[in-house]
């Protein structure tokens, strides 16, 4: 993940810094976006953000605000893991990104 992201996001001052970048229909309310590496490259030089390895162990639980700047990968070794995605968001705010009627 990367430390420090959702402070840069969730004052939006990365979508106004790159609003150059805006797609055509406008940030997406969706719980999700691809950053640009423009983007990531600002949030570590610019803003004191860096990558950290999240380490568990067996039977450990993750949780964290799914805002921040994170990416997966599949197990290189050959024990399954699971993961499991859940929100918390307002119905209100999934509805607006079109997730809910």
């Amino acid at each position: 993940m990367l430390k420090h992201s959702i402070s840069v996001l969730q004052f939006n001052e990365c979508f106004a810094r790159f609003d150059h970048q805006k797609p055509e229909g406008g940030w997406t309310l969706a719980d999700s976006y691809h950053h640009t590496p423009e983007m990531i490259d600002w949030m570590i030089k610019d803003k004191g953000c860096y990558w950290e390895k999240v380490v568990a162990g067996p039977g450990d639980l993750i949780l964290w605000d799914s805002r921040t700047v994170h990416y997966g990968s599949v197990p290189l070794a050959k024990n399954p893991r699971i993961a499991t995605c859940t929100s918390d968001s307002p119905l209100r705010a999934m509805m607006r990104a079109g997730h809910a009627s």
